[in-house]
């Protein structure tokens, strides 16, 4: 129901009691920088009006402040205020209101304009309920569709129904609790089981013992570690090598073909001893028998000829 416009300007009146005071905080929307009206409760203490930019006493306090008390009704207050700040908040203390012919005037105006909108209000309603009734259902409409309306038995509550979502939903969680949420991690996937089966045939199955790599083992490696003989990792190498072990070829020999030649041309082979009359002599007595290396340099026709040479000559 809508109540009448002028009813919106009638205040609720505040008893005035012994003893007793009230706290009102009205707000005022300036136009242009300047708000001036009437305070909507009578008998204010006029020093306790206050003026801010905030409401309940914060913000900046706007000191531009008029107020003043019509000579006609000495329990009224009107107050203008100065500011650039829109709306403003006035706090004030009020004993109570005083009941005057006016705010009678005003209820019964408002009451007045109440019993004209219940009027209207009925008259529009009596229409409606007059539409209706011409236009209802008939007799034997309203009981076939009744029979066709399911039975209390054959339905759920809310309460069943929400407790029969709980028992699907169980402890899933908040992100999965819903059939979209579903839907979506399954990748909205109609056929998402027969996905899951396809997956599951291309994996690589467990055996027991053994444990799957990150690393790529290919064919090819497994059969590179395949050609290695049993036993190749314990060889040891030997501390010393006979002589026998060795293959010789051109570059690796025991002596070389000059020194094959050298020996040849020696018609015995002798120690550091040397051969005459088919025997070794030692040096010394070789010096002592034959000539010396003195002797020999001082022949001038023999000095080419090498001393281990004519050490052998009788």
């Amino acid at each position: 129901m809508a109540y009448p416009q002028n009813m919106d300007n009638f205040t609720n009146k505040l008893n005035k009691l012994d003893d007793n005071t009230y706290v009102i905080e009205e707000t005022a929307a300036l136009k242009e920088g300047v708000y001036e009206g009437e305070l909507q409760h009578d008998n204010v203490s006029l020093t306790s009006i206050n003026v801010y930019t905030g409401s309940k006493l914060t913000g900046t306090k706007v000191k531009d402040v008029i107020v003043s008390t019509p000579s006609a009704a000495p329990w009224k207050r009107n107050i203008k205020i100065f500011s650039e700040v829109s709306p403003v908040y006035i706090t004030y203390e009020t004993t109570g209101d005083t009941v005057e012919a006016d705010d009678i005037n005003k209820v019964q105006d408002g009451l007045v304009n109440i019993e004209n909108e219940v009027e209207r209000y009925k008259g529009a309603n009596d229409l409606r309920v007059s539409n209706i009734e011409g236009s209802k259902a008939e007799k034997t409409y309203v009981d076939i569709e009744l029979l066709t309306k399911a039975d209390k038995s054959d339905t759920y509550t809310k309460e069943e129904t929400d407790g029969r979502i709980q028992n699907i939903i169980g402890t899933a969680p908040s992100n999965l609790d819903t059939l979209q949420e579903l839907a979506k991690a399954l990748d909205n996937d109609a056929n998402y089981a027969s996905t899951v089966t396809t997956e599951l045939a291309q994996k690589v199955d467990k055996v027991t013992g053994k444990q799957l790599s990150t690393e790529d083992y290919t064919t090819a490696e497994k059969a590179k570690l395949a050609g290695v003989q049993d036993n190749a990792n314990n060889y040891v190498h030997p501390t010393s090598h006979p002589a026998a072990m060795i293959t010789e070829d051109s570059t690796h020999r025991w002596t070389t073909d000059d020194e094959k030649t050298l020996w040849n041309t020696v018609s015995s082979k002798a120690d550091s001893n040397h051969t005459h009359d088919g025997r070794y002599y030692t040096e010394a007595e070789s010096n002592s028998k034959f000539a010396t290396k003195d002797d020999l340099n001082k022949v001038g026709g023999l000095a080419g000829v090498t001393w281990n040479y004519l050490k052998g000559v009788k």
